[in-house]
C-alpha cells in the first residue's frame, strides 16, 4: 500500500543513514531531507572534512551547510567493534543505507551490503564510489577534478589546445543528482514489489559523468562508421560578449534569431549569406562570427543592447556576479532564496528546494547540525541505554555534543 504523505513531503517516513564524507553522498541525502526524509549522518568523531573546508562560521562551513542541511549528526568511531555494532543496530530499520568510501570498506567494517540487508531485506544500499568496483583504477582516491580530467571534460573545456577545469564541483554535483534519482526510483520498485524487498545500488563518479556528457559532449564519438563528418562541439557556439559597461551572453539559435542579431549590427545583408544561412554553416564558420559580434557589440552599453535583444527576440542577459545572481528581479520574484537564523552559524541563505508538487514547494531543511547533536538520540532510540552511551562517550567510542 502506498503510503500517504504530503505535497510538499513526499518522502515522509523513509529513514536514510548516510556514511559519507565530502560531498557526492551528503548531497544526494540533503536533498532527500528536503522532500521529508529522516537523514542521520554518521560521521567519525572528528567530523566529515567538508566541515572545515571554506568559508566557516562558527567551526562549521558553508559548504557543509549546504550538503547537509536538515540532517540529524551520530558521531562515532567506526573502527571501534562496539560502536560498529551500534550502528548496525541503528540500521535494522532503515529504508536507506548510503556511503561513499572506497570499495570494500564497508565490508571490513562489517557495514557491508550483504551484512546489513540479512538484518534488514527491505534495505536499499547504495555504494558511491570513483572509478567503479573492478578495473585498475577501482581502488585508487578520487575527487572532482580527477574525474574532470579522466572523463574528458578538460578537454571539452580547452582554449587554445591546454585542458581546462569546470571552477565548480560538477562532478560531485552530477552524482549526487544520480543516486538522487537511483534512491527514489529503488524506492518505487520497493513500495509496489509484494515482498517489499531492498536493492544493492552501485554508482560511480565516471560512469556518472561519462553519462552526463555524452548527449553533447561526446556527439563526434557516437556515430561509429566511416564518412560521417565531425562537428565543432555546440558548446563551442557559447562565449561572453564585452559591451562598453559590462559582460553579456547571447545565444542565438535559430535562424530567427540569427537574423535578429544581424539587424541588431547593422549588418542585414549576413541574413543571406550561405556562410551563416543555416545552423551548420554558422557553427562552421563561428570564429568569424565571433569576431563580427564582438567588435559590434562593443559600441553599445548594456542597457541598449538587452533592450535590442529583447526586440528581435534574442536570448541574452547580462553575466552577473553571485551576489547580483541571487538578488535578480526574477530570483526574487519566484522566491528562489531563502533566509534563516541559525544559533551557531547566525543568519543564512539557502536555496528553496527546486521542485514544486502540485504547485506547492516546501522550505529548505533546518541548518547543518552540529557534530554529534543527535547521537544520544539517535543510539537510544536505537536500543542503547543511558549508561551504555555515557560509557561509550568516556570511552571516546562515540562523540556527544554538549
Amino acid at each position: 500500500m502506498i503510503k500517504e504523505f504530503s505535497l510538499q513531503k513526499p518522502l515522509e517516513g523513509v529513514k536514510v543513514i548516510e556514511l559519507s564524507t565530502m560531498i557526492t553522498a551528503s548531497l544526494a541525502t540533503m536533498m532527500l531531507a528536503d522532500q521529508g526524509a529522516e537523514v542521520i549522518k554518521v560521521e567519525a568523531i572528528t567530523g566529515d572534512p567538508l566541515r572545515l573546508l571554506g568559508t566557516s562560521s562558527n567551526g562549521i562551513s558553508a559548504m557543509f551547510n549546504n550538503c547537509n542541511r536538515g540532517k540529524k549528526s551520530v558521531a562515532v568511531d567506526l573502527k571501534d567493534n562496539a560502536a560498529q555494532a551500534a550502528v548496525r543496530t541503528l540500521m535494522k530499520d532503515a529504508d536507506v543505507v548510503i556511503h561513499n568510501f572506497r570499495p570494500g570498506v564497508m565490508d571490513r567494517l562489517g557495514l557491508g551490503s550483504e551484512q546489513l540487508r540479512t538484518d534488514n531485506p527491505s534495505l536499499i544500499f547504495v555504494e558511491i564510489n570513483g572509478f567503479g568496483k573492478d578495473g585498475p583504477l577501482a581502488n585508487a582516491p578520487a575527487y572532482d577534478s580527477v574525474i574532470q580530467a579522466l572523463s574528458g571534460l578538460t578537454a571539452v573545456q580547452s582554449d587554445g589546445g591546454r585542458p581546462g577545469f569546470m571552477k565548480t564541483l560538477l562532478c560531485d554535483k552530477v552524482t549526487a543528482y544520480t543516486a538522487w534519482q537511483a534512491i527514489t526510483a529503488a524506492l518505487y520498485v520497493r513500495e509496489r514489489s509484494e515482498d517489499q524487498q531492498g536493492q544493492h545500488i552501485d554508482i560511480s563518479m565516471l560512469h556518472a559523468m561519462l553519462a552526463f556528457m555524452w548527449p553533447d559532449c561526446m556527439a563526434n564519438e557516437t556515430f561509429l562508421d566511416d564518412g560521417i563528418p565531425k562537428s565543432p562541439n555546440i558548446a563551442d557556439v557559447f562565449w561572453v560578449t564585452t559591451v562598453q559597461d559590462g559582460h553579456i551572453s547571447i545565444m542565438a539559435a535559430t535562424d530567427d534569431q540569427w537574423a535578429g542579431v544581424f539587424r541588431i549590427l547593422g549588418k542585414p545583408e549576413l541574413i543571406d549569406d550561405p556562410r551563416y544561412a543555416d545552423l551548420y554553416g554558422r557553427v562552421k564558420h563561428i570564429g568569424e562570427l565571433r569576431e563580427i559580434m564582438n567588435a559590434g557589440f562593443a559600441k553599445f552599453t548594456l542597457k541598449e543592447l538587452l533592450a535590442r535583444l529583447k526586440d528581435e527576440d534574442v536570448p541574452g542577459t547580462e553575466c552577473l556576479d553571485r551576489e547580483k545572481a541571487i538578488t535578480h528581479p526574477q530570483v526574487t520574484a519566484l522566491e528562489l532564496v531563502e533566509e534563516h537564523a541559525c544559533s551557531v552559524m547566525g543568519n543564512l541563505r539557502a536555496v528553496a528546494p527546486p521542485i514544486s508538487f502540485e504547485g506547492k514547494r516546501g522550505l529548505s531543511g533546518l541548518p547543518a547540525p552540529k557534530l554529534g547533536l543527535h547521537t544520544r538520540e539517535c543510539l537510544m532510540t536505537a536500543g542503547l541505554s543511558e549508561d551504555q552511551i555515557k560509557a561509550f562517550e568516556a570511552e571516546k567510542r562515540i562523540f556527544v555534543a554538549s
